[in-house]
């Protein structure tokens, strides 16, 4: 597993367990809406070209992450959007 953060500097390639540290601390904060079903993006085109070009990002990285696999793959499990 592993994500993608963007920043003003770039992308941060984030490994499982950076990105289980980093779901932590968004879970602690205070005013996280905690709901069952999440509403729809308002702009779904916009996520869609966003999902397509993370995977590149990821796909193009997965060096990075020296995964034991001979043939590692990329698929999305989930998408964190900020909320209004």
């Amino acid at each position: 597993m592993a994500a993608i953060s963007p920043n003003k500097d770039g992308d941060d390639l984030l490994r499982d367990w950076e990105l289980v540290g980093e779901m932590n601390s968004i879970s602690l904060l205070s005013g996280i809406k905690k709901v069952e079903i999440s509403l729809p993006p308002d702009d779904v085109e916009t996520v869609d070209t966003e999902i397509s070009k993370t995977t590149a990002v990821i796909e193009s990285r997965l060096n990075e992450l020296a995964l034991p696999f001979k043939i590692p793959s990329c698929e999305l499990l989930a998408v964190m959007l900020p909320q209004a």
